[in-house]
């Protein structure tokens, strides 16, 4: 029986060799690093000996001196501190001794060395004592002591320095018997790696005649197999590749020079199969898949298998082409997803009834059965070229890349523009087309290569026009033919149908909504709606017919209609009527008549002829209106237009027509014409302490005192308000019109009666115009009779004034200054300056009050005394008083803010706002929007215009007070009514009038007057200031008499913000 190795050994004779030949190695190294070792320690033995005899002789220098000279201490330092080094070395020359006698082989001289060195360190730290103890003893026989210690020292040293030789000899022959072992040793390995070798090379050769005998049957086996077969490995690199077609091969590799993967197929293709191939190696199993690859230009479909090779990072990868098994699996598959399109179409046609929804579910089903990535319909607005996209829907599994729609739409070389002209159905596969324009390479990059145009038309017809596109996109549509595209065509044929039908119904729909509508309109309609034949019998009727008539339908249909009676009544001729309906087609008219119901009524009739379309039936409408109330309504209002509603007397408009007329009768007689213009004086005032409803009963007695003056044949007319006019005709002289107005004054200082309140005497200004001594239009002259009260009343009220030529042209000098101070309110023009409040005790500043300013260079000067008067009849004083106190708040909160404490701010308010407007508010408004305290204003209010608000003076004074602010009387000392108020009013300060203070020290009886008042002011606690100082005689004459507060051009006139920030600020 023939032996043979086993089996361990034959695979492991390769490793055992290598083995070997590193312990060979190993054992070399070993020998140097030892050797190596030796010298280190051996050497630094002797430097340690070295150390310590160098320390020894320097510290033996310092004994070496007479022995009669005791030691210093310098000396004793130097020689105790080399006797130190020499102790540490003797030390270290122990430890390193007896550790190389430890690292070595065990000889019984390795203890001479270590044993040595102990004594010597033993030895020095002796001497090192005796040398201290010199520093207590000066004997002589001690320094010979010393010396003797030293010289024996020395001859330890050199009694060691002779064991470390012979220690040297003993390492260096046991260095040579081991390296003599260790080459033995390697000599030994040598011969056994080399027998190994010998055997291993024997077993190779005949694994190699095995190996190529089974290749050359793998070969065979390999091109036996159809299609591709490649060995691959980890990397994915081909090993070998075997195919039945050339061009099929995966490249030209061999073992000796594998090819890449990557340099063979496409990267994505590469990537996934590399994938494949660690799967199938880490799971030890066979893996199958499918996968396209490109070969001459054509897309080739193939199926695989990769089995692993056992022990090996290897497969075998095995393909064979499924192209035509592909190709008729996805036309079954597509051709399966149209037939479900068309399917789900239909269903939809049969149940949505609205052409949008249709569009949309029809858009949803393409991508939810159709295998679309997209779906949406373009279509074009009527009238326009420009398409638009309509019920896009996008499948679950597609990008969201709305932007080709608009690249479709928009580019004008798109397919979506030409179909609308072509084919009902264009199928594009955009991947078999270069890519030319914009839209083609946008749908490439966006992986939409299958573009699906559906023709959807208005009906199912070719000639119906085509409403739109239906567009759908896919990734490829390779799979189509003549049979998909006819199942295309189907559901462009249905959508179409259907669409129609929707229309049809929907104009159906519409027809009979039209027809409901018209027939609830009729019947709705206020007018009376009723159709006859030519005969005049009625055949229909509305509700509104019955309801103006009082005709039931069931009593007017089919009977002679009644209007054929009462047109004939009115004077109609029915024949008239007839000939205007065959040649006009209607007739208009109003009817004035009594009805069936009994009632006079104005009916407004239109009477239309209606023909059939076949022309076989004819009809009338006729259509009426109920113009009575609007009638009786315009009577109203012609009524209301020339009469005042509260006193019924004419009002302006009659008053004008009236004048116009008059005014050539008055040419022509050659007499005169009279228009007296009358306006109660300080009516407001009466008709806010009456009350509304009480100052219109006022009213209408006024008016009824004036017409029962009014002369037969004169006009009492009421333009509003408190102002009425008298139209007088045919006078003969001007003391007529005298004598009228005096009969009207006097009427009207009789006391009226009103029910729940007081008596109430009233006084008028009146104003007479006179024609022809003055000529106008009629407007005018009623505004020179306007002029001529307004003189009367600037005359002290309660006057008559004729209207002259002079009045007419101070009127235009006004009315520029109107237009003046309008613009200058309007564009800001006005200023405030401020005049200081001086304490004549303290020689200070207390205050400063605000003066507002017209800043108008380039015009005539206009003071105050000239423009509020003018501001307060046009009605813009609230205006500029609301200016003026916003504005005074606003500065006087700027010099706070500055750090300028320059005490209150006085603001004026004009008797017009006091009694026409909601100071308060306007005041309150005005602190809030500066952040001023209230404490910090002072309103002053004239006295004149205090006593014009009557009863309501203290509510209005308390109001005021209530809100914080300080409240100073004007003008003090002019006004006629009592002093009584002043104990009862909340007044914080009295202002004397300037004209008093004027002749201080020049009228002994004014000089009395203003002592009186300061008096008065101290008696009740009111702080008085004089107004208008201008010397400093009048100023010295108020400190005496108890004036603490002046004003006035004595201490500075009105200045500007700036001048006074700049005068008394900055100090």
């Amino acid at each position: 029986m023939k032996w043979s190795r086993p089996s361990w050994l034959r695979a492991r004779s390769g490793h055992a060799v290598m083995a070997l030949a590193l312990g060979g190695i190993a054992l070399i190294g070993v020998a140097h690093r030892v050797a190596d070792q030796q010298a280190q320690d051996l050497m630094a033995l002797h430097e340690d000996i070295d150390i310590i005899r160098i320390s020894i002789e320097r510290s033996l220098a310092p004994l070496q001196f007479p022995v009669d000279v005791p030691l210093s201490l310098a000396q004793r330092a130097r020689s105790l501190g080399e006797l130190d080094r020499a102790k540490r070395s003797a030390e270290q020359l122990v430890q390193r001794s007896t550790r190389a006698r430890l690292e070595t082989f065990y000889q019984a001289s390795d203890y001479q060395l270590p044993r040595g060195a102990a004594t010597l360190a033993q030895a020095i730290a002796e001497q090192r004592a005796a040398i201290k103890n010199a520093l207590h003893h000066a004997d002589p026989g001690l320094k010979l002591a010393l010396q003797a210690g030293m010289r024996q020292l020395r001859t330890q040293v050199n009694a060691l320095d002779d064991a470390l030789a012979a220690h040297f000899v003993q390492r260096r022959n046991g260095l040579y018997r081991l390296h003599a072992l260790m080459m033995a040793s390697v000599a030994a390995l040598g011969a056994v790696g080399l027998w190994l070798l010998q055997r291993e090379q024997g077993r190779r050769h005949r694994a190699a005649n095995v190996l190529r005998l089974r290749e050359d049957q793998l070969q065979a086996l390999v091109a036996a197999v159809p299609d591709v077969v490649a060995l691959l490995d980890a990397n994915g690199r081909v090993l070998a590749s075997s195919s039945t077609r050339p061009e099929w091969a995966l490249g030209h590799s061999s073992a000796a020079s594998p090819m890449p993967l990557s340099e063979i197929l496409p990267r994505t293709l590469c990537d996934a199969v590399l994938g494949k191939i660690q799967s199938c190696i880490d799971d030890k199993r066979v893996s199958a898949f499918e996968y396209q690859r490109e070969i001459n230009s054509q897309a080739i479909s193939f199926d695989s298998r990769l089995s692993p090779l056992r022990g090996r990072q290897q497969v075998v990868w095995v393909s064979w082409d499924i192209t035509a098994r592909t190709q008729s699996e996805r036309r079954a598959k597509v051709l399966g997803s149209h037939y479900n399109f068309l399917s789900h179409v239909n269903q939809a046609i049969v149940w949505i009834r609205d052409a949008d929804s249709l569009l949309q579910r029809i858009c949803a089903i393409a991508t939810q059965h159709g295998d679309f990535s997209y779906a949406w319909f373009a279509s074009r607005m009527p009238g326009q070229f420009a398409l638009h996209a309509q019920h896009m829907v996008r499948a679950n599994d597609a990008i969201d890349h709305t932007q080709h729609v608009s690249v479709l739409l928009e580019h004008p070389d798109s397919p979506l523009h030409s179909s609308f002209l072509g084919s009902d159905v264009l199928c594009l596969n955009l991947a078999e087309q270069p890519a030319t324009t914009a839209w083609q390479a946008h749908l490439l990059r966006i992986g939409l290569a299958g573009l699906v145009l559906i023709a959807i038309r208005s009906d199912h017809s070719d000639s119906a026009p085509t409403l739109g596109l239906l567009v759908l996109h896919s990734r490829d549509i390779d799979a189509y033919d003549d049979e998909h595209r006819a199942l295309l065509e189907e559901i462009a044929g249905d959508t179409s149908y259907a669409l129609g039908r929707i229309r049809r119904d929907e104009e159906r729909q519409q027809m009979a909504r039209r027809v409901r509508l018209h027939a609830a309109a009729l019947d709705a309609t206020r007018d009376g709606v009723m159709v006859t034949n030519p005969q005049g019998i009625v055949l229909s009727v509305n509700g509104a017919f019955s309801q103006i008539t009082g005709i039931a339908e069931r009593d007017a249909v089919g009977n002679i209609s009644f209007l054929r009676q009462t047109l004939e009544a009115s004077g109609y001729s029915l024949e008239g009527i007839e000939t205007a309906l065959q040649t006009q087609g209607f007739w208009k008219g109003e009817l004035l008549g009594r009805l069936p119901s009994g009632r006079m009524h104005t009916l407004a009739l239109t009477v239309s002829r209606v023909v059939a379309d076949d022309r076989a039936e004819e009809s009338r409408v006729v259509v009426f209106s109920d113009l009575t109330q609007q009638r009786e309504d315009e009577a109203r209002l012609r009524r209301v237009a020339q009469f005042d509603p509260l006193t019924g007397l004419p009002n302006r408009s009659s008053l004008l027509s009236r004048l116009e007329h008059a005014l050539p009768l008055a040419e022509q007689h050659h007499s005169i014409v009279a228009l007296l213009y009358v306006d109660l004086d300080s009516f407001r005032t009466v008709n806010d302490s009456l009350g509304h409803h009480q100052g219109d009963e006022l009213l209408r007695q006024v008016a009824l005192r004036l017409s029962e003056q009014t002369p037969p044949g004169c006009t009492l007319a009421r333009l509003g308000g408190d102002e009425f006019v008298v139209l007088a005709e045919d006078l003969r002289n001007n003391q007529s019109a005298m004598q009228l107005a005096r009969d009207l004054h006097n009427s009207l200082r009789q006391r009226i009666d009103i029910v729940g309140a007081e008596p109430v005497y009233l006084q008028a200004s009146i104003g007479i115009c006179l024609y022809p001594e003055i000529q106008g239009a009629a407007s005018i002259l009623i505004r020179n009779a306007e002029l001529a009260m307004f003189e009367a009343k600037r005359a002290g009220r309660n006057a008559i004034r004729f209207f002259t030529n002079a009045m007419g042209a101070a009127a235009v000098q006004r009315l520029a200054v109107e237009t003046r101070l309008r613009r200058a309110i309007a564009q800001g023009e006005f200023v405030l300056h401020y005049q200081p409040l001086w304490d004549l005790c303290d020689d200070r500043l207390v205050g400063l009050e605000a003066l507002v300013r017209l800043d108008q260079p380039s015009l005539p000067h206009l003071g105050p005394a000239d423009f509020i008067p003018v501001l307060e009849q046009i009605g813009q004083i609230e205006t500029l008083g609301d200016w003026v106190t916003r504005e005074a708040c606003r500065q006087a909160r700027a010099w706070l803010d500055a750090g300028w404490d320059f005490g209150i701010m006085a603001v004026n308010l004009s008797p017009v706002e006091v009694a026409r407007h909601p100071v308060e508010q306007r005041i309150r408004s005005a602190l809030q929007e500066s952040g001023l305290a209230a404490e910090r204003i002072e309103v002053e209010i004239t006295e004149s215009g205090l006593m014009e608000q009557g009863d309501r003076a203290e509510e209005f004074l308390r109001r005021l007070h209530a809100l914080g602010v300080r409240i100073a009387i004007d003008d003090f000392g002019t006004g006629y009514s009592s002093l009584a108020y002043l104990r009862r009013f909340p007044v914080n300060k009295l202002k004397i009038d300037r004209s008093f203070v004027a002749e201080l020290t020049t009228d002994e009886r004014n000089a009395r007057l203003v002592d009186s008042m300061l008096q008065l002011g101290i008696s009740l606690g009111i702080e008085v200031l004089a107004e208008g100082v201008e010397t400093a005689a009048q100023a010295s004459h108020l400190r005496d008499h108890g004036c603490k507060t002046i004003q006035g051009y004595f201490i500075s006139p009105p200045l500007p913000a700036d001048q006074v920030w700049a005068r008394y600020g900055c100090t």
